[in-house]
């Protein structure tokens, strides 16, 4: 008796739909935002349409194949129907070896690094091999223990991932600007291809939610309605994933750190934000690793009754009715991989055996179409060949170009995974436009004019008055606010809840133009009231609520003063903590975060340990090396507080790291 007969029919499309979002939603849809917005900027939301669109041809070939083929197998059963044993065992090397088993296992590490920062002992050693063996022991028993029992834990995991991520999209709706999402040029077909090359991948596993099709239930209704059902659920997820992440972060979505989301949840609900996308990244994952071992070892089956793999990989466990061999030798697979690290290698191929198995199953959709009419009930994609020649050629497509993708991706990975071991000391440092905004916002709020004349800040001019005129750079730069400046616009004229240094209720109304607080490097204005401008003798200045700052010659971003760097720097991501030590300097203190590379001779070459500094941003202007084209940006640090600023990336001599961080 062939396998499948002693398999118990009991999914159904919502149960097949949930596996599908729950095989797809990973931890890279907390990523991905930034990912995209860096390709795309504001029109990044066109590569999800245009990936949605390519994703549901090759997904629609997989759901009329689906009500062809109804044994268990998903795509190595499609293909090898299609083309004969030998190519049905190729497909099951390539899909669950290349593909399934190598993201299985990163997916298991992923989920480590996650449960590490709240239990850190499963983030190294003995602790880690347990809680891997522990997460995969404990799903394969699950699912050796009936398919209703997988299938449930599925639909479990889907909910519980997916309600966070919901109430974040759906908080963050109302707080998205609608000016960060509008773009005025449309970005080049080369561009587009490339985000989508990046996002084509996000999609990845809905696919395996048909694998198991010896237990679908009338697969001719149930694999068209919950596989294409989860697909536009996916598509209109992760388009209002982006929109919300771009919508409320706008161009601060590249100073995220790599965690949009995280940064939205956090400004959204405070420090609680990021404790809900940790408790999100772990659902997530578990919920990917649940459903693939509900999934994926259905596709030894096939290739075990045609005498490929070992015969015992294709037994049915008397009472349960699940394939419980085959599901103990994935589990195994994937958790030694995990453990090993292993992995890095095969996940590296694993996009490309995937469009592999795409392609193959596009064919396989217009082979079967020529060998013989479909069973009474199928699904029949529309258009006649078109779906799944579109589907074919969009995969191609992605096949030619993946290489670059891959090879950056190994460059990356190669740098993350090189530490650079260096004491605290002075580095030649470059800033992102996000860290520079951190500091001079400080500096700004700092500058009052009254305080200054009183000798209490870094302002004040030894024996009196201020120091309004003197120079604090060499280099040309200027320290502005605007409140007409395009993507910085504010109110233009004073509006003070309360008095203090800087302002005065007294003074609302009093109508506010450019000033240049910092002139070709010469300190021009302090922040005046109208009773502080009697007192200092100096022009009428009020606070504007925006800040931008230009560097004469400025030009390029992050990357070129990176590739302009001779010798050895350090390249930030972010500042954080930051706090005041003394008035008089302005010296402030405050901790990296969210990574510190390494660059030499105008390459990153690798991360550091995180550092504590010690810095004066008006000392700082004084040692501006280089500089980017300035802007629009978001202070990490003041976000809640001030979101209107316009700054370049810097290269600053000396910035003193004064002790090492353990924070990440």
């Amino acid at each position: 008796m062939k396998a499948d007969q002693r398999l118990t029919r009991a999914i159904g499309p919502w149960s097949l739909g949930a596996n599908a979002v729950n095989l797809s939603v990973g931890a890279g849809i907390f990523a991905l935002p930034a990912a995209v917005a860096g390709i795309l900027g504001p029109a990044a939301i066109l590569a999800y349409l245009v990936c949605g669109l390519a994703i549901a041809l090759v997904l629609t070939c997989f759901a009329e194949l689906g009500t062809r083929v109804t044994r268990s197998g998903g795509a190595v059963a499609y293909i090898e129907d299609s083309f004969g044993p030998m190519a049905g065992f190729v497909a099951w090397v390539v899909f669950t070896l290349g593909f399934c088993a190598a993201a299985d296992a990163a997916v298991g590490a992923i989920l480590m690094d996650a449960v590490a920062a709240v239990v850190p002992a499963a983030g190294q050693g003995a602790g880690r091999v347990a809680a891997l063996v522990a997460v995969y022991g404990a799903l394969a028993a699950v699912n050796i223990g009936g398919v209703r029992a997988g299938a449930r834990l599925a639909v479990v995991a889907t909910a519980g991932k997916l309600l966070p991520l919901l109430l974040i999209v759906g908080a963050g709706a109302l707080a998205v600007n609608a000016t960060n999402l509008r773009f005025d040029a449309w970005p080049s077909v080369g561009q587009v291809g490339e985000a989508s090359l990046v996002l084509f991948f996000a999609f990845a596993g809905a696919e395996c939610a048909v694998t198991p099709g010896g237990e679908i239930r009338d697969p001719s209704r149930t694999v068209p309605r919950g596989l294409l059902g989860g697909t536009a659920f996916l598509i209109a997820l992760y388009c209002a994933v982006q929109l919300v992440s771009q919508g409320v972060l706008g161009p601060a979505i590249g100073q995220s750190g790599g965690a949009p989301l995280a940064a939205v949840a956090e400004r959204l609900f405070g420090s609680g934000g990021r404790g809900l996308v940790l408790a999100c990244t772990i659902l997530a994952t578990l919920g990917v690793l649940a459903g693939d071992l509900l999934a994926t070892p259905r596709s030894f089956i096939p290739v075990a009754e045609d005498g490929m793999l070992p015969a015992s990989l294709a037994s049915v466990h008397a009472q349960y009715h699940t394939p419980h061999v085959a599901i103990i030798t994935y589990a195994a697979v994937s958790c030694a991989l995990a453990v090993s690290g292993t992995f890095k290698p095969l996940a590296i191929l694993a996009s490309v055996s995937l469009l592999l198995i795409y392609l193959a199953v596009c064919l396989a959709a217009l082979k079967m179409r020529a060998s013989g009419p479909a069973p009474a009930g199928a699904f029949r994609a529309p258009g006649g060949p078109l779906v799944p020649v579109l589907g074919a050629a969009t995969v191609g497509w992605l096949l030619a170009h993946t290489t670059r993708a891959e090879a950056a991706y190994t460059w990356y990975s190669d740098v993350r995974s090189t530490t650079v071991d260096l004491p605290p000391g002075r580095y030649e440092t470059i800033l992102p436009p996000s860290a520079v905004a951190d500091l001079m916002v400080y500096l700004y709020w700092s500058a009052a004019a009254r305080d200054a004349h009183d000798g209490r800040t870094v302002f004040s001019r030894p024996g009196g008055g201020t120091r309004v005129g003197e120079r604090l750079s060499g280099r040309p730069l200027s320290l502005w606010s605007d409140p007409g400046h395009p993507g910085l616009e504010c109110e233009p004229f004073v509006l003070a809840a309360s008095s203090g240094p800087a302002s005065s209720v007294f003074d609302n109304g009093l109508p506010l133009a450019r000033t240049a607080w910092v002139d070709e490097g010469r300190l021009a204005a302090l922040l005046q009231t109208r009773h502080s401008a009697e007192v200092t003798g100096l022009p009428l200045t009020p606070a504007i609520d925006n800040l931008g700052l230009d560097v004469s010659g400025g030009a390029g971003g992050v990357d070129d003063l990176v590739a302009a760097t001779s010798g050895r720097a350090l390249l930030l991501t972010c500042l954080w903590y930051i706090r005041e030590v003394d008035p008089q300097t302005l010296l402030l203190t405050g901790l990296t975060r969210d990574g510190v590379h390494v660059v030499e001779d105008g390459e990153v070459v690798g991360t550091t340990t995180n550092f504590r500094f010690n810095e004066s941003p008006v000392d700082l202007l004084g040692r501006v090396a280089a500089a980017g084209g300035t802007e629009l940006t978001l202070p990490r640090e003041w976000s809640d507080f001030f979101t209107r600023t316009a700054m370049p990336a810097l290269r600053v001599d000396g910035f003193n790291m004064s002790t090492v961080s353990p924070a990440s």
